[in-house]
């Protein structure tokens, strides 16, 4: 083009500066000189594609003229886009503040440009941001064709340019790709409130703008609007500035490192040349007297600016907005939260809110056909501000409202697309949400981790166990996360306090991990605190807090049942997943025992049994609950595997004692003579093993024993080991496990004849098992006490006992004693002359006996009349081959029948 000497002429000019040039060369060093010779290249190239020249490049800036405004913003959209698309170090772009003016200048060969035009150009450079392009109004006025294609102009205001004064300017992006900028413009501005755009109405925040009202109006002076992200906040502090007049201030635009002085002090315009504070001081006399302070949760450990402006300036207002509370010793907080959607009015706004955010989108309103279904959306997504707006943007796309609903399994994930010119945080629900994780301590971003993969939260003994493995008082934790709004409280059965993560911020929370591949190492340390938690649980459920622990159990049980649906690919949750199966042995016994067997067999089965320490007891469990679980036909499998397992540990174990006794009881229970020595050699080995065991094992291992002796009728042995299991237990303090040696000893006694002592320990055990409100363990005992009470010829009252039993059972999940809960009903309808319906009763026993592996077939003969034993034996044998077909619920319908 050619510069012509002399004259005043006008000239389309354009300045360019390097955003954070001195971070830049701090980070880089040695790197910075390469990577700004590319800034320089990009930049002169679009230059010249355009025909503009280059007048100056003082440092890493330039100083462009064009022959028309056209060219220059030609140039500009070129550069913009070249440096976008280069692939600058990771974490380090090369962001250009532009700035673009027509003016009339003089040029000079030594002087160069000169004029008040071309310092007016240079400020508008200034006063942009990295990686935007400001225009002057009359650099637009000469744009006859209109912005680019791909771009467009936005007013941004009216602005005082350092330098030139009281003189207003006024300014307009040049918006490239629809990639608006989102940080405020760095100049003064003239205007009332220098606050954002929203587009639609503020719906449903009356009650949030009257409580800032009444806070100003009582001289309030700090006061803090609070939630968690996308909620509205801001919307509400703009609001507030609009109203009062007062001066909004983005604190999120701020470069990171930059204290929130220096933030203020950019925000207004100012450069002082000393004391930060003071300047603002002087600055805010001449103000509004509101100054609205977004996203001030971004400096939180630097908030005493605001305490040392309030003192300096006698009328100011503080309006912040912040996710956790500020703890400035003073000031007001109002909460702001999501609709709450169970309170018609503010379900009425949600829905409100969802029909203006669509109508933006270009929909039709909401329909009164699809007003429930859009309230029941509102409450998929919790009355979350943000989530309505994003999901009333997504309704055309998924094709209505109902499939709306049904897409929103995963919020976080579903609800992206917001406004190309709003915040990234606001562009998608989960970008909202982890913009509040960034903001949380060490502590409780860990607390946030572990409660997202505890579906059923966590409180009580679980709460305590968090807190020792963060090393962290829970409390605080607790209460950072509720400030941040992404903790819930609810009570348990028991009335314990049992925290947990709003369902959308732990979709937002389970995202994040999966994304940043920290998923397994939060679940490793969830399944260390189950894995220590069903240990304790499963001592309580062994003494006299067992309903207690059973309740615990059942309020935690999506949390092991997480555990157990992760671990196939990490043998270190496998090993976590094994141990915690195995403690919860009890709890599935009394649940759902075919439930643990399975269970436990599906764990073992990915294990190791050389080098798992987990594995033996898992089987050997599953073995117990296959028993009680009426699978008489797997014990001796799973036992076989467990002890096989256990004999590859160093010691003897007493899970290898427990694996022998279960195989000697199920080899017992088959009624087969040719397991009667290999029955007795795992009694042997048992005891041996027992010997060396400490006192509480032994003590419950004893009646085990027992139980297989009195199998063989070795009743005087049994007896014996039965009376060891019974003063070990009381020596120890052991709650209800008293009841089963007491329970047996009862039926020692009772084929003894000896009514008396049978009678009184059968009701010391039942009555044991009901005080520690236990779900199945008195069934045994009151069946043994009914016959007990009916070979004392007390019929009536045997009947009452064996009903009660019945019922037990029928209350509990857990149907191992109904073998004897049977035989009991059976020998109330032989006293009442029902040969044909206690045959039928005895058969069903016999059978189900058979499959929970109870050798009952002693007991049936025993309570058959002398009369017609061996006529009624024959009936029994012939109904075991009716029922051997049956259901087991078949048969437990039965027993309801006759019970009736």
């Amino acid at each position: 083009m050619g510069l012509p000497v002399g004259g005043n002429r006008a000239w389309a000019m354009l300045f360019t500066d390097l955003e954070a040039s001195t971070e830049l060369l701090a980070a880089l060093d040695q790197a910075y000189e390469p990577q700004l010779e590319v800034h320089h290249a990009l930049l002169r190239d679009a230059v010249g594609r355009a025909s503009g020249e280059e007048v100056s490049n003082p440092g890493d800036g330039f100083f462009f003229v064009f022959p028309s405004i056209a060219r220059a913003i030609d140039a500009a959209v070129r550069a913009q886009r070249s440096l976008r698309r280069h692939p600058w170090p990771s974490g380090h772009p090369f962001r250009v503040r532009m700035g673009v003016h027509v003016g009339r200048a003089k040029w000079a060969e030594a002087i160069g440009f000169s004029g008040v035009e071309v310092h007016r150009a240079a400020r508008v450079a200034d006063s942009a941001n990295g990686g935007q392009c400001l225009l002057t109004g009359d650099a637009v006025e000469q744009l006859t064709g209109g912005a680019p294609l791909g771009t467009r102009l936005v007013d941004v205001g009216r602005y005082q340019l350092r330098s030139f004064g009281e003189q207003v300017e006024h300014l307009y992006e040049l918006v490239i790709d629809e990639r608006r900028c989102q940080r405020r413009v760095r100049a003064r501005s003239i205007e009332s409130t220098a606050v954002p755009s929203f587009p639609g109405r503020l719906i449903g925040r009356s009650a949030e703008l009257e409580a800032v009202g009444a806070a100003i109006a009582s001289g309030a002076r700090l006061i803090s609007l609070v939630g968690v992200g996308g909620v509205g906040k801001t919307r509400i502090a703009a609001e507030v500035a609009i109203r009062t007049g007062g001066v909004f201030v983005d604190a999120r635009d701020h470069h990171a490192g930059r204290s929130l002085a220096a933030v203020l002090a950019a925000a207004l315009a100012l450069e002082p040349a000393t004391d930060v504070i003071d300047a603002l001081a002087a600055e805010l006399r001449h103000r509004p007297r509101v100054l609205v302070v977004d996203g001030v949760d971004r400096f939180v450990e630097d908030t005493d600016v605001l305490g040392r402006l309030l003192g300096l300036v006698d009328d100011l207002v503080v309006v912040t907005t912040s996710q956790p509370l500020l703890r400035t010793g003073h000031g007001r907080v109002v909460r702001v939260d999501p609709f709450d959607v169970t309170v018609a009015q503010q379900l009425d706004e949600a829905i409100e809110l969802f029909g203006d955010a669509a109508r933006r989108s270009g929909l039709p309103g909401v329909a009164e056909a699809d007003r429930a279904t859009i309230g029941d959306i509102c409450e998929r997504v919790g009355g979350h501000p943000l989530a309505i707006e994003l999901a009333a943007g997504g309704l055309a796309a998924v094709g209505g409202a109902a499939a709306l609903l049904d897409s929103l399994a995963r919020p976080t994930v579903a609800l992206v697309g917001g406004r190309s010119d709003a915040p990234l945080r606001h562009r998608s629900l989960a970008a909202s949400l982890e913009d509040s994780f960034g903001l949380l301590s060490p502590g409780a971003s860990a607390l946030l981790e572990q409660l997202a993969l505890l579906p059923a939260g966590a409180g009580g003994r679980l709460a305590e166990l968090m807190g020792e493995q963060l090393d962290a008082d829970m409390d605080v934790l607790q209460r950072e996360l509720g400030e941040f709004g992404l903790l819930s409280v609810r009570r348990d059965a028991r009335s314990d306090r049992i925290i947990e993560l709003s369902p959308l911020a732990g979709d937002a929370a389970r995202r994040s991990l999966t994304a940043s591949g920290q998923d397994r190492v939060a679940m490793r340390a969830v399944a260390s605190l189950l894995a220590r938690l069903s240990a304790e649980q499963s001592a309580q459920l062994l003494s006299g807090s067992q309903h207690d622990a059973m309740v615990a159990i059942d309020e935690c049980w999506e949390n092991f049942a997480t555990l157990f649906g992760r671990v196939p690919d990490d043998p270190r949750l496998l090993e976590d997943a094994l141990a915690t199966g195995a403690n919860l042995v009890t709890y599935w016994w009394m649940t759902n025992p075919l439930e643990g067997m399975a269970q436990l067999e599906a764990l073992a089965q990915d294990a190791d049994p050389s080098s798992s320490r987990f594995c033996a007891p898992a089987l050997v469990r599953a073995a117990l609950l296959a028993s009680w679980a009426g699978c008489a036909d797997r014990v001796e499998s799973l036992a076989s595997r467990g002890v096989a397992a256990a004999r590859h540990r160093d010691r003897p174990t007493a899970t290898l004692s427990h694996g022998l006794q279960l195989l000697a009881l199920s080899w017992a229970a088959s009624g087969r003579l040719r397991n009667r020595r290999r029955c007795l050699a795992a009694v042997r080995e048992s005891l041996s093993i027992d010997a060396e065991l400490p006192v509480e094992v032994r003590a419950i291992h004893t009646t085990n024993v027992a139980d297989v002796l009195m199998i063989y009728d070795r009743l005087g042995d049994a007896r014996q080991l039965f009376e060891e299991s019974r003063r070990l237990l009381e020596g120890l303090g052991e709650g209800w496990l008293v009841a089963t040696p007491r329970s047996r000893l009862a039926e020692v006694a009772l084929r003894q004849g000896e009514f008396v002592s049978a009678h009184r320990e059968a009701l010391a055990s039942a009555e044991i098992y009901r005080a520690s409100r236990s779900r199945s363990g008195p069934v045994r005992a009151l069946s043994t006490l009914g016959r007990v009470l009916r070979a004392q010829d007390d019929q009536t009252s045997a009947a009452a006992v064996q009903a009660e039993a019945w019922e037990l059972l029928r209350r509990s999940s857990a149907q191992g004693e109904a073998p004897w809960a049977l035989i009991g009903l059976a020998a109330t309808r032989v006293d009442r002359g029902d040969a044909d319906g206690a045959a039928e009763l005895f058969g069903a026993a016999l059978v189900l006996g058979l499959r929970f592996g109870q050798p009952v077939a002693g007991a049936i003969r025993r309570e058959l009349h002398d009369a017609y034993r061996a006529a009624g034996w024959r009936a029994v044998r012939r109904q075991r081959t009716h029922h051997v077909a049956s259901p087991t619920e078949a048969m437990l319908a039965l027993g309801d029948r006759y019970a009736a």
